[in-house]
């Protein structure tokens, strides 16, 4: 584009200037003959639709970001969900808890955690049925190791939770049972 606007700006002085030299065009003239010519009248229509960006390069940036953090939350968020398997005192892996995760019939113990996924994204979690078919490989989020991940960061939280609510109680008992379960 610059190349363009380069080349006619140049042929048109050059025009103008040979006209001058010849005699033919009057230095008076030369600006009104300038400002009505066509290269003159479509740099200015360029100048006058372009519209400045209303954000900077670093908030559109930050904007990116904040939109890429959105996003990454509703895919965790969806994949966190299905750990109320550990709440409700369930394994969460199963024999066969490796690979990709797709629409089609688990393996036979393929484990709690992997079911419980393919039946939210059956229901129509369209968020997280996007993230497992569209993610690469090494970027599920459903590995073991993730597993205990999430697992560790829910338990902290309710460990923090526990230990906030004793600290502003004026006082709070501890029940223990001494039963084993068998």
């Amino acid at each position: 584009m610059k190349v363009l606007a380069r080349e006619a700006i140049r042929s048109s002085v050059l025009w103008y200037f040979s006209l001058l030299l010849a005699g033919k065009m009057h230095w008076e003239r030369s600006r009104a003959t300038a400002t009505a010519s066509i290269t003159r009248r479509r740099c200015f229509v360029q100048r006058t639709s372009w519209k400045p960006w209303k954000e900077t390069v670093a908030e559109q940036i930050n904007s990116g970001a904040r939109q890429q953090l959105q996003t990454n939350r509703k895919k965790l968020g969806s994949i966190i969900e299905a750990v109320i398997c550990g709440r409700q005192g369930m394994p969460l892996r199963g024999h066969r808890d490796a690979g990709p995760l797709t629409l089609e019939e688990l393996s036979k113990n393929d484990g709690n955690f992997r079911a419980l996924l393919l039946f939210k994204m059956r229901c129509g979690d369209d968020t997280l049925k996007e993230h497992v078919l569209a993610a690469p490989g090494n970027a599920t989020y459903l590995s073991p190791q993730i597993q205990n991940e999430i697992l560790g960061a829910c338990a902290k939280l309710v460990q923090e939770n526990i230990v906030t609510r004793v600290n502003t109680a004026k006082c709070f008992a501890l029940l223990a049972d001494e039963t084993t379960d068998i």
